[in-house]
């Protein structure tokens, strides 16, 4: 190769260097990475073969409704990768597991009892694990053990993830101190649907309510 062919050669390779060096570096932020900071996910988690709604109570107990209320009002949000916490807006509970499989509700929110792996099924249900004890969260008496594949599953551990018909007149609005995975901001938007189950119309973004509260 003659020195006239490397000038050419020796200016391609400045460029690509030149070029490499002011690509913009991926934000590896801790916040970014773990997904928080995301919108919260107003719902009720409907047993829609059963026709009833989890709810959580003013004294932290777990059970089920027939009709949409502010104790089956929760709230969704992404704690970590796959994973979401859950939170009733009225009673302020947030959802947990024991190691048995019974369900309960805590004011304060500790990661290996009250997150759950979110997973979508084929049929389009949603159901809920505790990665913790590889159990469902469910509303059935029994311990609702994670299997293979999705055959055999309780149709009381698979919601419909439902948009509220209520008033948000009846909601309190009222930011209070920051929840899980959002540890510095009490502001983070909490999205309701106005319209369709699944959040495809239209949607309104306002504060989170209990999500913040303890």
């Amino acid at each position: 190769m003659s020195r006239a062919d490397g000038i050419p050669l020796c200016l391609v390779l400045i460029l690509f260097a030149v070029a490499a060096f002011c690509v913009p570096v991926p934000d590896s932020e801790p916040l970014i990475a773990n997904g928080w900071g995301q919108s919260v996910r107003l719902r009720h988690l409907y047993a829609a073969r059963h026709g009833v709604n989890l709810q959580i109570n003013e004294d932290g107990t777990v059970d089920s409704s027939s009709l949409q209320s502010l104790y089956s009002l929760l709230e969704i949000r992404s704690v970590d990768t796959g994973f979401v916490a859950i939170k009733g807006v009225k009673s302020a509970y947030y959802l947990c597991m024991e190691e048995s499989g019974k369900l309960y509700g805590s004011r304060t929110y500790v990661k290996e009892h009250c997150s759950f792996r979110e997973r979508i099924l084929s049929d389009g249900y949603s159901i809920y694990v505790s990665d913790r004890y590889r159990t469902m969260v469910t509303l059935s008496i029994g311990r609702q053990k994670v299997q293979a594949g999705d055959k055999g599953l309780s149709s009381l551990s698979q919601f419909l993830p439902m948009a509220s018909t209520l008033s948000l007149g009846a909601v309190d609005v009222s930011p209070k101190d920051p929840g899980p995975g959002d540890p510095e901001n009490g502001n983070s938007p909490l999205q309701i649907d106005s319209m369709g189950p699944f959040g495809d119309l239209s949607q309104v973004f306002i504060h989170s309510p209990s999500f913040n509260k303890r």
